[in-house]
């Protein structure tokens, strides 16, 4: 591989981009792994819709790679990916062969398209041009670490101060010292870390337990600090990334991302 080929993998595998690929026949696999492995994006290949929609309800796909035409059920398939919550932004490539055409499978929600015969230069061509997407959403998914205190009001004027242990663009998680109420509108108050930017955002209560952990995601950020705190997220993002290629290994930042996206 070239030395740009090789740069763009490396930075694939230390984000740990994940390909969900469903298909059967070793033709289409053959290509498809080929690709994949060169571009540094994990794949993890399914014969059958049950077993994809198995990984789909417990993973977070960055690109999902469907069959349409000649796994069974595969264009309903590729619409029903629209509709998981955790999923519905992944990019979405279908491989046709004649009974779906190219117009029907964007409208089921493809991102991109391709014909068999696969060819591995066409293919890879395509899979380059949708990294840009992957690695968007991705930063848009990045939770950075922070030990940061916040204070959270209800509606009910109850306040209560915890400490946010991560935050992205979305939300953040936090631990209190009780239980927090779920599913409940919040307004959230903190002053970013390093900075004195003072933070006030709505949002609602999406998941909490017993032990005073919860995640908040986030509905409206004050106008004028919105586009100072995205910005200061996607500096952390790229300071991340390149201490994590200048010191550590693939595997161990791959698993500390994955933990970070899991933690909110």
């Amino acid at each position: 591989m070239a030395a740009h080929t090789v740069d763009v993998a490396r930075t694939n595998r230390m984000l740990g981009l994940q390909a969900l690929v469903l298909c059967q026949d070793d033709q289409t696999r053959r290509p498809v792994h080929q690709v994949l492995y060169e571009l540094g994006v994990e794949s993890c290949f399914c014969h059958d819709v049950e077993s994809a929609l198995e990984i789909l309800a417990s993973r977070s796909m960055d690109l999902v790679i469907v069959d349409c035409d000649d796994v069974s059920h595969g264009a309903q398939f590729l619409r029903a990916l629209r509709q998981a919550p955790s999923n519905r932004t992944s990019v979405s490539l279908a491989i046709l062969n004649r009974r779906t055409t190219p117009a029907e499978a964007f409208r089921a929600g493809a991102t991109l398209v391709v014909e068999k015969p696969i060819s591995t230069r066409l293919l890879g061509m395509i899979a380059r041009a949708s990294l840009g997407k992957m690695l968007l959403e991705r930063r848009r998914s990045f939770r950075h670490a922070v030990a940061m205190p916040v204070t959270l009001s209800f509606e009910s004027g109850q306040q209560v101060r915890a400490t946010a242990i991560n935050l992205s663009k979305e939300g953040m998680a936090i631990q209190a010292s009780t239980a927090i109420p779920y599913r409940k509108p919040v307004k959230v108050h903190f002053f970013l870390p390093e900075t004195k930017v003072d933070i006030q955002a709505s949002g609602v209560i999406v998941w909490a337990d017993l032990y005073g952990r919860a995640g908040i995601k986030f509905g409206e950020v004050q106008g004028y600090v919105r586009k100072f705190f995205e910005n200061w997220l996607r500096s952390r993002f790229e300071q991340w990334l390149n201490d994590s290629m200048r010191e550590e290994d693939p595997t161990t930042i791959a698993r500390k991302l994955l933990s970070r996206k899991d933690a909110g």
